[in-house]
């Protein structure tokens, strides 16, 4: 709802009406009467309509730094959501690659522990002595020290595939 002020800038008398609240207008007043007054303050001949032009200048000069300013923080602001955007990506396919890992590493415990009972099962029926399973033990701690040796991806490629089927036991669990 538009009202009608009786303003006063620099000794100058305007009527104005405005949308804005008395406390905007009052404000907006406040700061155009100080900017004349120092203009005024500042150059002793200078008339009032060149102060006000000077001020007008003045507030256009600031309105044009702000714009500038919003729009390098805007696209500041969207290099940031890009940014984020391709985190969130990454993150997801790390999750993605997370679950697959935390799915062999379930399918190759159920293949260890197959193993296991067919080891137990061969030491039973007499197929496999407690020296082979020693000897065995010896190979899988060399494969490990030797794996351990290899760079990352070399590791990497070596655990997206089936090692032999004692790589897995550790033979003081058996």
């Amino acid at each position: 709802m538009k009202k009608k002020y009786s303003l006063s800038i620099a000794d100058v008398e305007l009527n104005v009406t405005v949308d804005e609240s008395p406390e905007t207008v009052e404000y907006i007043v406040g700061v155009i009467d100080r900017k004349m007054r120092d203009i005024l303050l500042k150059s002793k001949y200078c008339p009032k309509t060149q102060a006000a032009l000077l001020c007008a200048l003045d507030l256009c000069a600031d309105k044009v730094k702000a714009k500038e300013e919003i729009d390098r923080l805007e696209d500041e602001i969207e290099a940031l959501k890009a940014s984020l955007k391709a985190s969130d990506d990454k993150y997801a396919r790390a999750q993605g690659i997370s679950i697959a890992l935390e799915g062999e590493k379930a399918r190759l415990e159920i293949e260890n522990m197959k193993l296991r009972a067919l080891l137990d099962e061969a030491k039973q029926k007499g197929e496999v002595s407690e020296a082979d399973v020693d000897a065995l033990g010896l190979a899988a701690e060399a494969a490990s020290a030797e794996a351990a040796a290899e760079p990352e991806e070399e590791k990497k490629s070596q655990k997206s595939r089936v090692g032999s089927m004692f790589d897995l036991l550790t033979f003081d669990e058996i």
